[in-house]
């Protein structure tokens, strides 16, 4: 019974620990998507980019004569002289703290998703088609059926002919 409970303890684990790896991956193309779309080139401007800006955080901006230079409108396609550009109102701290935002929410429903159930256990018995997915729920067999599965006459190997019903 023991025995039992542990390896249903780490079948769980592995449950949990499996969907928060595929939603956190999942948010992380999420949030890669967002950033590149909404963040880069709208509050930011690096005249040298990385590819995705969300993946390589604090290289957005490089820093000219020692600090960014601030534009109200954020120009694009800048050639490798000019200085990198912030959108006038941010700074390299409040970019930080953006790009903190989208970890932790990423992260929150990372957490949440790997706790719940995704398939429900109904789709799932019918999948299965027997009564209940964990041995723990299912009722233990009757001593009737004990019995008479054991009475049953095993099948023939071999080349003989069955008997017809």
């Amino acid at each position: 019974m023991v025995v039992r409970r542990r390896s249903n303890a780490m079948c769980k684990i592995f449950k949990i620990t499996a969907k928060f790896v595929i939603v956190a991956f999942l948010m992380t193309i999420l949030c890669t998507a967002v950033w590149q779309n909404f963040v880069t080139d709208v509050l930011y401007n690096c005249t040298d980019p990385a590819w995705l800006d969300f993946l390589s955080p604090g290289n957005w901006v490089h820093f000219h004569n020692g600090e960014p230079v601030a534009f109200v409108p954020v120009i694009t396609g800048g050639s490798m002289s000019d200085p990198d550009t912030i959108k006038e109102g941010w700074s390299v701290a409040r970019l930080w703290h953006l790009w903190d935002g989208f970890v932790i929410v990423s992260a929150g429903i990372s957490v949440f998703l790997a706790r719940i159930r995704w398939i429900p256990e109904r789709v799932i018995k019918e999948l299965i088609g027997y009564r209940a997915t964990r041995p723990d729920l299912s009722p233990e067999p009757s001593a009737e059926e004990v019995t008479s599965f054991a009475s049953r006459p095993t099948p023939r190997m071999g080349g003989g002919s069955s008997p017809s019903a």
